[in-house]
């Protein structure tokens, strides 16, 4: 299920553009890889084929040149005979002319004729060659066969074989074999095929969680402007709301307190009395953080000491947070620590931390502490961060107290404008804080 934005915008994208894009990259990584194999293929294929009619012509050759009553002549034991060594020379010449591993000549059920190697005698069964294999069916068509490439004792060979006839009868097949290690450059192709496939799968992964990643960023960003220009128009009512509010209230403040001073008022409408001052201060509250909400972001960056501005906002906040039985601590450096920084700001960031602290402690107490730390990068990142002046150091300040913490379900929010745990909060106090 998609998450949802906090208006109910779908947070998934990504748009038509994107997912073309995406798309157009997928397919590009995919018709690099699938030509790449294409051509692998038909590159064997070329080579295997070259390969077959070069042996083809060799065996022809020499079933051509052969002299069929002489060979036929041989018989078990000749192996030392003139003749035979002669014509072996002869066909082993042509091996090594041609570059093959070996020629030979058998007959169909009767064994090896002469063979170029010289530990085959007449009549040894060739075992490579099984005559009544379907692949040797041709020959006795009197046709020429060309074998794939197959592999014999771990290497890959190639064979190919001539049938020789007298009339009608098959007596005889001229075979040679080659060595296909002319194969081996296209293995490492087809490795570097595999490690292509393997980086294409990797690189089409990240780039797709990637482009994913910052789609969904995209619309989160897009939502907050939409929310940024929504807060900006309802800022602007506010703060002229606000404005209208306040004489009205400055006015019921003034009659209520009139009305609770001693000796004018007492009883019951007394204490109703003072108690329209609290909710009218209360009301002023709110409307401070409306306007504070609504001011522009306009900075006023000088140089400050920060600790003289903890130990002061210290100073303002001890004497409220007393009266609840809170105990507030500030610890910092000795000496000053001047900081670029808007002073007023900062100074209200801190007092509403403080603030949020007392309220999350309650009526039990407890304690609330600010800290102030120096804090120092290496030189390269000082350099870095520092736009490649010597930024060697920064501060930072922490506001924390011993209450209950913050739930793990609003952790999310803390900074939504208007969001808050508390009965009659605003739930702008940590949003001006972000802001």
């Amino acid at each position: 299920m998609d998450e949802m934005s906090r208006d109910g915008r779908s947070a998934s994208i990504p748009s038509l553009e994107v997912r073309f894009t995406l798309g157009l990259v997928f397919l590009t990584l995919l018709v690099i890889n699938a030509g790449g194999w294409i051509l692998y293929g038909r590159a064997r294929e070329y080579m295997e084929s070259m390969s077959r009619k070069r042996l083809l012509s060799v065996a022809g050759t020499v079933a051509t040149e052969l002299d069929r009553s002489e060979v036929f002549s041989f018989a078990p034991g000749d192996e030392r005979e003139e003749d035979y060594l002669l014509l072996r020379d002869r066909l082993a010449e042509i091996r090594d002319r041609a570059e093959l591993d070996n020629v030979f000549l058998f007959a169909p059920y009767l064994g090896s004729l002469i063979d170029t190697r010289p530990e085959v005698a007449i009549g040894e069964e060739t075992p490579v060659v099984d005559i009544d294999a379907p692949s040797m069916a041709p020959l006795w068509r009197g046709e020429p066969v060309a074998l794939p490439v197959h592999e014999i004792e771990g290497e890959r060979f190639q064979s190919a074989f001539v049938p020789v006839f007298e009339g009608s009868e098959l007596r005889a097949v001229v075979g040679v074999d080659a060595s296909a290690e002319f194969l081996r450059d296209l293995d490492l192709v087809r490795e570097g095929l595999y490690g292509t496939a393997l980086l294409s799968v990797i690189l089409a992964s990240g780039l797709g969680a990637f482009v994913h990643r910052s789609a969904r960023r995209l619309v989160q960003l897009q939502g907050e402007i939409q929310d940024a220009e929504r807060l900006a128009s309802l800022g602007t009512l506010t703060a002229g709301l606000a404005h209208e509010i306040r004489n009205p209230l400055a006015i019921i403040r003034g009659s209520a307190e009139l009305l609770a001073e001693e000796g004018k008022t007492g009883g019951e409408a007394g204490a109703f009395a003072a108690h329209i001052v609290e909710e009218v201060d209360r009301l002023s509250e709110v409307l401070d953080h409306f306007l504070d909400f609504a001011k522009p972001s306009r900075l006023r960056i000088e140089k400050a000491d920060l600790v003289r501005l903890v130990r002061e906002t210290a100073e303002r906040a001890a004497p409220e947070l007393r009266q609840r039985g809170v105990r507030l601590t500030a610890a910092a450096p000795d000496g000053d620590l001047p900081v670029s920084m808007d002073r007023e700001r900062i100074a209200q960031v801190l007092l509403n931390l403080v603030w949020n602290s007392r309220d999350a402690i309650g009526e039990s107490g407890g304690e609330v502490e600010i800290a102030v730390e120096r804090r120092r990068r290496p030189r390269p990142a000082a350099i870095l961060f520092g736009g490649g002046r010597w930024a060697a150091g920064w501060a930072e300040v922490r506001v924390a107290d011993d209450g209950p913490g913050i739930p793990e379900s609003a952790r999310g929010k803390l900074f939504d404008p208007f969001f808050t745990t508390k009965e009659k909060g605003t739930g702008l106090g940590l949003s001006i804080v972000h802001g």
